[in-house]
């Protein structure tokens, strides 16, 4: 009995002696305190697996659907996969992005621009801000890609509105989306609007992803439209700034999407050809095949305005280029080529939309005591004529070509190029581009 009562007591003092509320230990100096994310992560993925069970099939389809796109992107087999795949894809799960904007990619390779912008409105309904899954990845993606596939779908006013929420924005480098905006408005006709887009480009601050070359374009695209505003001298001063940066117009050959009327890109490579030495035929060719892609539409009147002044101009140095170590009478070689230039104009009348590359070669003759000399290791340049095509139209067949080649040949050979003088075997070349008058 007296055991019994101890025992009791000793139960009531440590009731007594226990605090109204039990304080956690603190952790000792060397202890690593438990991290309980551990649990919220677990529970985290039980969530996702009960909720989404499909969810790894789904994401195994999209990754292979992104390979089928991204391996060989010009296969119709693999393309057909992708479309199989997304498809199943988006049967497990409709309302998840990344099926949504790969398929938007694939219509975009297929040129279904009505496909691709309903593609992407079904993201830009159901997930914001989503962000595709690849490096470099903007936040202003969605937007933009939505903005390109309304416009090659013929829809400006839609895209343009897009173009002006990234801008506003402020997430996108500035100059990247006035381009785009400068582009949709010259599209729907609006030159004051293009040309305010496009200044602000040009002075926007932003350093663009894109580099010179979208700055390049940016300059070229301005120039298209002070040009169709009939403002020709801002026009080709800013003309001249675009092609110091790049010469070459790599920048026209960026992405279609830059283009919302696909035929404008002969308009700008017919302007920008116009401002450099030696490359008239290439301009003429350039706007005609403008003018047979827009059928009357467009700014039909201004590059038919274009092509009038420049067949208008006689032949001059910047369009004979006269190479070689012999010396010759250029101007005489000029005015000679000149005088049979309507006739090699005539021979390119079967193929409008194409140049060729005519190149008349005289080698200095040299002397019997020369001539019984060892033969020089270096292969000398050949006398004569010799015709290729640098530039070939759609409606052109490979029996007009030819018969424009044999012409231009006879006609060339014609030419009675002054003499060469120099070293034995010396040569001069002087050679021009003719397209159809």
């Amino acid at each position: 009995m007296t055991r019994a009562l101890a025992a009791a007591a000793i139960a009531v003092t440590a009731t007594v002696a226990r605090p109204a509320t039990a304080q956690p230990r603190p952790p000792l100096p060397d202890e690593v305190p438990r991290d309980y994310d551990d649990d919220a992560e677990r529970a985290s993925a039980f969530w996702q697996r009960a909720l989404r069970p499909h969810a790894r099939a789904y994401a195994d389809k999209v990754e292979a659907a992104r390979v089928a796109l991204e391996a060989l992107p010009g296969s119709p087999d693999r393309l057909a996969d992708a479309e199989r795949l997304l498809g199943e894809a988006i049967a497990l799960d409709p309302d998840a992005p990344d099926a949504h904007w790969l398929l938007a990619e694939l219509h975009e390779r297929l040129g279904d621009w009505r496909a691709c912008a309903d593609e992407r409105a079904r993201v830009l309904r159901r997930a914001p801000g989503f962000v595709p899954r690849r490096r470099g990845s903007r936040a202003w993606e969605l937007e933009r890609g939505l903005a390109a596939c309304l416009a090659r779908a013929g829809e400006f006013e839609r895209a343009a509105e897009h173009d002006r929420r990234i801008l506003a924005s402020g997430d996108a480098d500035g100059s990247y989306a006035h381009v785009h905006l400068g582009m949709e408005w010259m599209a729907l006709g609006r030159i004051d609007d293009a040309i305010a887009a496009f200044e602000l480009a040009l002075t926007d601050g932003a350093v663009n992803p894109r580099g010179t070359r979208m700055a390049a374009f940016a300059k070229l695209a301005a120039a298209v439209a002070y040009d169709r505003d009939d403002r020709p001298d801002r026009a080709r001063a800013l003309l001249d700034d675009a092609l110091r940066a790049d010469r070459t117009l790599s920048s026209l050959a960026m992405s279609a999407t830059l283009f919302p009327v696909p035929a404008d890109e002969w308009y700008f490579r017919g302007l920008a050809e116009s401002a450099l030495a030696g490359r008239r035929a290439f301009a003429i060719a350039y706007f005609r095949r403008y003018l047979l892609e827009v059928a009357g539409g467009g700014w039909s009147a201004r590059a038919r305005a274009h092509i009038a002044a420049l067949t208008s101009q006689p032949l001059g140095a910047d369009d004979v280029r006269i190479r070689g170590a012999a010396v010759i009478d250029s101007d005489a070689a000029i005015r000679a080529i000149a005088r049979r230039a309507s006739r090699l104009q005539d021979c390119a009348r079967r193929t409008p939309g194409a140049v060729y590359s005519v190149a008349i070669t005289k080698v200095v003759t040299p002397s019997r005591a020369r001539r019984r000399r060892a033969p020089s290791p270096i292969a000398r340049p050949r006398a004569g004529v010799r015709v290729s095509q640098r530039l070939s139209s759609p409606a052109d067949t490979p029996a007009d070509a030819a018969a424009v080649r044999a012409c231009l040949e006879r006609q060339a050979a014609a030419i009675a190029l002054p003499p060469v003088t120099g070293a034995a075997s010396a040569h001069v070349t002087a050679e021009l581009h003719v397209t159809a008058p």
